[in-house]
Order: structure tokens, then sequence, then C-alpha cells
């Protein structure tokens, strides 16, 4: 139990520190849920504080990573599930940034009733309809709430076919591991990106495992042009 708390405890901390480019010294996480991006497979968190909600999908330093303050926020809402969880939207007067919010264990319920109950608690009254979402009638801005998504057939059938991709990936990478060449290193990242459309855990080691590559990338450049 003392090593499963310890490592929730470093994954915790990993997904925190991707807010905190976004956030003023001193400022904190309330409260955050996973999400994926509409019509896209980008997985990623919504952080909430209370002055911002921030974005941040699963590839570090993405364009689309960016903060939004509650003062710019002109209207909101969430529609029901769509097959992907609930769809939650903010727009500001130039974008909208829109999410579905992963309810799929019960952990991931309360973490998004509490997250929504953050943002209700600290968002200002929408001023206008949503304008740039699918169906806004849909939307609602009153009792946010979130119930544990329901598991089709086609869901578990999906979710045992990713599992048996996914370890067979990671599998054949360490057998072939004593073969000389860098060919295992790929299939266990192959392995982890198809794990990771089903599993958090995977998910939060693809996102650690790019950030380390970007920062090492980084140093490397800056010590090539020291060199020259």
């Amino acid at each position: 139990m003392g090593l499963l708390r310890k490592l929730a405890k470093m994954r915790e901390r990993q997904i925190l520190e991707r807010a905190e480019p976004f956030l003023d010294e001193g400022e904190s996480v309330l409260a955050w849920v996973r999400a994926t991006r509409p019509h896209r497979s980008n997985r990623g968190i919504l952080f909430i504080t209370d002055k911002r909600i921030v974005v941040s999908w699963a590839k570090p330093g993405h364009d689309d990573n960016r903060a939004v303050p509650f003062d710019e926020i002109e209207a909101w809402g969430m529609a029901p599930d769509g097959g992907r969880g609930p769809l939650f939207a903010v727009e500001t007067d130039n974008a909208c940034h829109q999410a579905h919010i992963l309810v799929r264990t019960d952990g991931m319920v309360a973490a998004a009733n509490k997250f929504l109950v953050h943002f209700v608690e600290r968002a200002p009254e929408p001023g206008r309809p949503l304008a740039r979402v699918e169906d806004p009638h849909t939307y609602r801005s009153t009792e946010l709430s979130v119930e544990r998504e329901r598991k089709t057939v086609r869901k578990h059938t999906r979710r045992a076919i990713v599992t048996i991709i996914g370890l067979c990936l990671i599998v054949v990478a360490f057998l072939i591991g004593w073969i000389p060449g860098p060919w295992s290193i790929p299939l266990v990242i192959a392995g982890l990106a198809v794990l990771a459309t089903e599993y958090d855990w995977a998910d939060d080691f693809l996102t650690w495992a790019r950030g380390r590559y970007e920062k090492t990338k980084a140093k490397f450049k800056a010590r090539r042009s020291t060199a020259e």
C-alpha cells in the first residue's frame, strides 16, 4: 500500500505540474478533471483555480494549451453525454474551449462534480448563449452534475481489443530488446499510445515521456548553440 500511495502522489504531482506555467505565484489548483477533445483523440486535463480555468492537452507546449481567466468568459454550459462524457464549453470574446469530461469511474465522477461546483461558484453568469458550439440549445448552465458513464458491449469490446494490442506491442518490444538497434523503444511508445486511449496511467506516462523529451531536446539545442 505504501508503494501504491507513493505512485499515486507522484502521478498527482506530475499532473499538477502541467498547470503551473499558467498560474500566478501563490495560485493553486482547486480541482481538475480528465477530458478529451470533441471529434479528436486528444486527451488532457481541465484545471480550475480561484482565477481561471487551465486547458492542458497531452502534448506539452501545444498552442491549444492555455488559461482562460474567469473575467474573460462570456458564455458557458454543459451538454448531456454524447457518448464520450458530458460536453463542457466556455467561450470568450474570440475563442471557444470545449471538452468531454471523462466519467468512467466513481472517482472520475466525484472529481468532475467537485470541478463543476468550483466552476459554478466562480464563473460569471453567462452574458449570452453559446455561439460556437453544435446544438447550443442542448447546453445548460444550472444544476450541473454528472453521473458515471454506462459501459456498452461495444465499449467493453473496444477496451479489450485496445488492451490486447497495447500489451502485445510492449511484450514484443521486451522480447526483441536484445537485438542491436533502437527497435524496442518505438514499440513501447506505440504500445503505450494505444493503451493511453483507454487507461489513464498510460496517458500520464506518455505525457511525462513527452515532457522529458522536450526538455532533453531543449538542453541539447542549448549546448549545441553554446558550442558553436
